[in-house]
């Protein structure tokens, strides 16, 4: 059984939510920066910090706000990119990210998600602060395409041959996870075919099918996770991945997840890993480019209850590192 309502289309939305030049180009120079970067000619570290999953407007946009102070006094070091996850994948059940539900009723509503959701990042985008998500939908991110300057293939999706077909058509670096059971193979597989050419159906800005054909992403990576058996963030874990992709051929940084398995979601952890990591960045850091932390304005998370009895300052997902926390380890 389905219930079929039209939504507007991409076109549409983008009139109703315009970026103006100065966005545009500010996005453009971003991901100019990031392909740097990840060809090592830009030298800084890359950090991909922010909530596990936005839930509101109002925690987003005072978490943006400092996190521009931030970044203001260590972009000589790094280049800091807000996590601003609008998608949640899910196992089984669960609240599927602000797209779907932004009022946190329960009673999905994409229409409004898809328009509050590009209000948030169009307004984040204006602070001149890039951005990052998880990309679950490729339908989804044609609403978006204009402002992301960095994405993810998650770990449930990186085996998918059609997640990978519309990697290859994007131009900027695009992680894919390794799975959750950590087979290294899935991820390597799948930046070996994000990088090739393909053929496929798709969706036009203005909603009609076509047939969509690209020419690879030779900036697609991976992003180490962790896995069920345990973290795979060592200095041995890492350089045994980098190893695996020198035999396919394959010479990509690769970007380290503090959170998720390799902290076996505990905030505490994904401070102990980032400072591990720091101390043997030194021998590998033309192999590592940078890393992800889930942060928010207050440490910890909460049940998803009735929007009335959320705290926007705290995750409503993944148990996140406090504002404090992160700025005391990005400024050590």
């Amino acid at each position: 059984m389905i219930v079929d309502t039209k939504l507007f289309s991409a076109e549409e939305l983008k009139e109703k939510i315009i970026l103006n030049r100065s966005d545009l180009d500010f996005v453009l120079q971003t991901r100019e920066v990031l392909r740097r970067i990840f060809t090592r000619e830009d030298k800084r570290f890359l950090i991909v910090v922010g909530p596990c999953s936005i839930h509101n407007y109002e925690g987003a946009m005072e978490y943006a706000k400092r996190l521009v102070e931030l970044s203001d006094k260590v972009g000589h070091r790094y280049l800091i990119v807000m996590r601003t996850y609008i998608e949640k994948s899910r196992t089984s059940t669960g609240w599927k990210g602000y797209v779907y539900d932004p009022y946190l009723t329960g009673q999905q509503d994409l229409q409004s998600g898809l328009y509050e959701s590009r209000r948030l990042l169009r307004d984040i985008i204006k602070l001149k602060l890039p951005v990052a998500m998880e990309i679950l939908d490729p339908l989804i991110y044609s609403y978006f395409d204009d402002i992301l300057s960095w994405g993810c293939i998650g770990a449930r999706t990186s085996n998918s041959q059609i997640h990978r077909q519309f990697v290859s058509s994007l131009d900027y670096p695009i992680g894919f996870k390794n799975t959750p059971t950590g087979e290294k193979e899935v991820a390597i597989d799948a930046i070996l075919t994000a990088r090739q050419s393909h053929s496929f159906i798709g969706v036009n800005q203005d909603g009609t099918v076509s047939e969509k054909k690209t020419f690879g992403n030779p900036y697609s990576h991976i992003v180490l996770r962790g896995t069920k058996q345990g973290p795979n963030c060592s200095s041995e874990k890492v350089h045994s991945f980098f190893s695996l992709q020198l035999k396919r051929n394959i010479d990509a940084p690769i970007l380290i997840d503090c959170s998720h398995a390799n902290s076996n979601y505990m905030p505490e952890q994904q401070i102990n890993n980032c400072k591990t990591i720091l101390k043997y960045l030194d021998r590998c850091s033309d192999k590592i480019v940078g890393f992800m932390l889930e942060s928010f304005l207050e440490r910890g998370s909460q049940l998803f209850l009735e929007a009335q009895d959320l705290n926007k300052r705290l995750s409503v997902t993944d148990p996140c590192i406090s504002w404090q926390d992160t700025v005391e380890l990005l400024l050590k």
